[in-house]
């Protein structure tokens, strides 16, 4: 067995991690969700700031607060959605589960 600190290797010795397979899949899902998320939001508080008068909410413009709580929205169904995932495992072995996938 070649040392693992070892430079000496080519491309081909390289052998995937399953787990990386997961890490896109995941990837993936978070830029397309975060992409729907910005286009609703960006849609929603265009909308509102629109209008010719301007209403308030504890002081800020109403689009302003909308966001605000849309953000905040967002990252508490993120985390919920984490929390709940099987396949998210901070882990620094791939369980047999994983390997599957």
């Amino acid at each position: 067995m070649k040392d693992k600190y070892s430079t000496d290797y080519t491309a081909a010795d390289v052998q995937d991690d399953p787990r990386l397979a997961s890490s896109r899949k995941g990837g993936i899902l978070i830029f397309i969700s975060y992409l729907v998320f910005d286009i609703v939001l960006l849609a929603i508080c265009y909308a509102m700031s629109a209008a010719d008068t301007t209403t308030y909410i504890m002081g800020y413009p109403a689009w302003y607060t909308v966001g605000v709580i849309m953000c905040i929205g967002y990252g508490v169904f993120g985390i919920i959605w984490a929390l709940r995932n099987k396949n998210i495992s901070l882990a620094a072995k791939a369980t047999d589960e994983e390997v599957k996938d």
